[in-house]
């Protein structure tokens, strides 16, 4: 599999006719794969809730974006935000 300017631009056209305005291509090996190994395209608008993975890793990477990330403790209160340009 590569990684390439075609696989994002189809991923973002995705996106930008979902209604959540956010969609994802699956990279793990098997279903039984338990990590979060993904790419998501998310278009501005799009809201992702709060979420943690408690069972499984996650990692975060961003292309060709401007993003908020905002940390958030266990009772849900905002305790970091950075924004990403």
């Amino acid at each position: 599999m590569h990684l390439d300017t075609a696989l994002f631009d189809a991923l973002t056209a995705q996106a930008k006719v979902s209604p959540r305005l956010r969609t994802n291509f699956d990279l793990r090996n098997c279903l039984t794969d338990q990590s979060q190994r993904m790419l998501n395209a998310l278009e501005p608008g799009t809201v992702m809730p709060i979420h943690s993975h408690r069972n499984t890793s996650e990692t975060d990477c961003s292309f060709k974006s401007h993003n908020d990330y905002y940390l958030n403790n266990e009772h849900r209160y905002e305790i970091h935000h950075h924004r990403l340009w």
